[in-house]
């Protein structure tokens, strides 16, 4: 699998609309923003097989939502596998 960050093989429509919004919150990162320390100041999400994977550094959790509706579809908490 071939991992290429804000690219993608499949061309846009030409008229894009907005299907759906999430309210995260806002991240809180581990260290003051520093060149080389500042990864988690924002969201990173990762599309794939139809959903949107969204890490949160708030809730030490993954969240998989789909991408047609933004339904949540699961959750993997950090804090349950890693203490």
């Amino acid at each position: 699998m071939r991992c290429v960050r804000g690219a993608t093989a499949h061309a846009l429509p030409d008229r894009l609309s907005l299907r759906w919004t999430r309210n995260l919150g806002r991240p809180e990162p581990a260290f003051d923003c520093h060149f080389r320390l500042c990864a988690d100041q924002s969201y990173e999400p990762v599309a794939a097989g139809g959903l949107v994977f969204v890490p949160s550094n708030t809730e030490d959790s993954v969240t998989a939502y789909d991408l047609a509706d933004g339904a949540r579809a699961a959750t993997v908490s950090w804090a349950a596998i890693c203490w």
